[in-house]
Parts: C-alpha cells; structure tokens; sequence
C-alpha cells in the first residue's frame, strides 16, 4: 500500500470511491466532518478492514456479470443512451465466463461463445481488475457494502442529468469536473493538488483523482443513492447489474 497507514489508521473513512490506476487502486475516503484519506493500493484486499467499516463504498468496475446472455446488461444500455456518444465509455464488460482467460485472442472466443460478441480490447484490458472484484466480493460477502458506479454517470447525475461536455483527458474536462464535484464537496481541489504531489503523473492521471472524488461524493449521498436501471437484474452470484448515482433535489 503506498498510501499513509497512520492516516488510514486514524481516519474513519464512512464513505469511499475507488477508481482504477496503472498500479492498481486508487481511493479517496470521506468521514462525516467531510475529512479526506486517499491512496493508491496494488489490490482491494489492502483496504479490506476500512471497506467493512465504511458504510457505503462505490467502485468504478463492472460487478453484476452475464455468463451465458446475448442481451447485454440492461445497465450499460441505459447508461449509454443517457451519455451523449463522446462522453459514454460504457462497454459491454466480459462474460464472468471469459475472466480466466490471460490471452485476449482465447478471452475473445470465450466471450463470443457466452454471448455472441467479441471481447473488445478495453474490456480485456480490465477483465484482471473485473476478476479481482468479483472474487473479492464472493469471498468476502460485500456485495451490499461495495456497489458498482461509473463516474460520467455520476457526474450527469450531479450536473442536473446532462451529461459533461468535455472529454474527461483533457484540461477543460477536468477543470469542467472539478468545478462541479467543488460545488458538492469544497476540499476538491485541496485534494486533487495534494495526490499529483504525492504520486508519479505515469502511476496516477489526474481523472483517476477525480473519478474517484466523484464516487466517495456520491458515496456519501447514500440515503438518495438511486440506479440505472431501476430495477436492476441479478447475476448468477446474486450481484446486482446496475450503476448507482444520486438523486440531486
């Protein structure tokens, strides 16, 4: 873990966001004084004991999966029809089926038997993080604490449901994001400038910093968590497939 163990130690972390990054991890930790941890961690199971404390926890991964299902999730469909095209980045993630598989060509043909489609090279790309989580959870019985979030919707949801208008890479997407996550949550910047000093630009982009910024924010929205769709189907492990955002009054 390279993030401060006395900080984590010390610090009730009640609402956390996690994103994915070069080396693993990335999390940023709330408290109800709107206190902030954050850290970068090779695996989940390095903050497994805050995750059990925390109340709610999102993660920006695909959890709820289809084995054997042409149809794809009802989530990444609505999700995908809400996001205008340049700013969606909703895939069809793996057949659970799919995850053992190392190489892309053999993971491909798996996925095209389970479910009529190839494996795109994004999906591959993350099925060794898919994976992690999705053993994580069966093993450890999280699958109320640790829900799936995918921060564009979460930041359509807090923009009044319209989705950003620039690309989360460049400067204008994140000056874009940040001005908004400030008007929920003011340490935003603090935050942003305090994890570009303490890791390396190759391990940890700054849209990393700040979709997880925006998973904790809305982690903490807990008691207007809503989820696309609303009525989520369930997997085969009993995950619901759905993204959770809240409900802006």
């Amino acid at each position: 873990m390279t993030s401060d163990q006395k900080t984590l130690k010390d610090h009730n972390m009640k609402y956390i966001g996690i994103d994915g990054c070069r080396p693993g991890w990335f999390f940023v930790g709330l408290d109800e004084n709107d206190k902030y941890s954050f850290g970068v961690i090779s695996e989940i199971s390095e903050i497994k004991n805050e995750i059990n404390k925390a109340e709610q926890v999102l993660i920006d991964i695909p959890i709820g999966l289809r084995e054997i299902d042409k149809k794809e999730r009802l989530c990444d469909l609505e999700a995908r029809a809400l996001l205008d095209n340049r700013r969606s980045s909703v895939f069809p993630p793996p057949s659970r089926l799919a995850l053992n598989q190392n190489d892309y060509h053999k993971a491909s043909t798996v996925n095209f038997e389970c479910t009529g489609r190839r494996l795109s090279k994004q999906s591959f790309a993350i099925s060794e993080k898919i994976k992690e989580v999705d053993d994580f959870l069966f093993n450890n019985n999280l699958r109320n604490k640790i829900r799936e979030m995918h921060p564009e919707v979460c930041f359509w949801a807090l923009k009044g449901k319209k989705a950003m208008a620039y690309n989360k890479k460049k400067p204008e997407g994140i000056r874009e994001r940040t001005l908004l996550l400030k008007q929920f949550y003011n340490n935003t910047e603090r935050l942003i400038d305090e994890a570009k000093a303490k890791f390396l630009r190759k391990d940890l982009a700054v849209d990393d910093v700040v979709d997880a910024i925006v998973g904790a924010v809305t982690a903490k929205n807990k008691n207007n968590l809503m989820t696309l769709p609303v009525n989520p189907e369930i997997d085969n492990r009993g995950y619901r497939m759905e993204m959770v955002y809240c409900e802006i009054n």
